[in-house]
């Protein structure tokens, strides 16, 4: 990425802003106590995104009960 100077108070556009935000939302779901309101792919805390899925196990290969 090259390197800029941002501090030319230049008006971000929404790429550039996901950029910066690290590809996270852009709502904030936390509370004033720090809980998460809200989970979700839309929110801009870390803790409030929802959980990486662990790789499904195939029935048919999985055996037998």
């Amino acid at each position: 990425m090259n390197t800029r100077i941002l501090s030319k108070g230049k008006k971000l556009s929404k790429k550039e802003l996901k950029t910066v935000n690290g590809g996270l939302g852009t709502v904030r779901c936390t509370t004033s106590t720090g809980y998460c309101k809200y989970i979700g792919p839309g929110c801009q805390e870390e803790k409030c995104q929802l959980p990486v899925p662990i790789e499904a196990i195939d029935p048919v290969e999985g055996g037998h009960l």
